[in-house]
């Protein structure tokens, strides 16, 4: 059985050439189903980046990333995410926020759903 959560060398780079930044080099670890892990290090040692990718909001740059023996490469229903600040996405309107989960579990029917509608009025 697979792992619930498994890195394998997963990297992410930012930039390219002499600009190029690695943020995570070579990330490797498992979670088992019923685990409580967590991630340590200093400021600036790439836990924010390396939980964005396992979110599935962050592209890894190398190695895999996967959640029960599936690449996650787009945010999934069952991974959620709290930022350690109040964060809105620059590219959502007010209404697309308060809907977020809604849209991407699929289950989101705009002007029929009381979200929707607080947001419409």
């Amino acid at each position: 059985m697979a792992a619930e959560i498994t890195c394998e060398r997963a990297r992410k780079i930012y930039g390219r050439g002499a600009a190029a930044f690695e943020a995570v080099n070579s990330a490797s670890f498992s979670v088992e189903k019923g685990e409580f892990v967590s991630l340590l290090g200093p400021s600036g040692c790439g836990k924010s980046t390396l939980m964005m990718m396992i979110g599935g909001l962050e592209a890894i740059s190398g190695g895999t990333i996967l959640a029960a023996g599936t690449p996650i490469t787009e945010p999934r229903p069952e991974i959620g995410i709290v930022f350690q600040d109040p964060t809105l996405l620059p590219w959502k309107t007010a209404m697309q926020h308060c809907a977020t989960r809604r849209w991407w579990t699929g289950t989101l029917e705009v002007f029929r759903d009381p979200t929707c509608r607080l947001c419409w009025s």
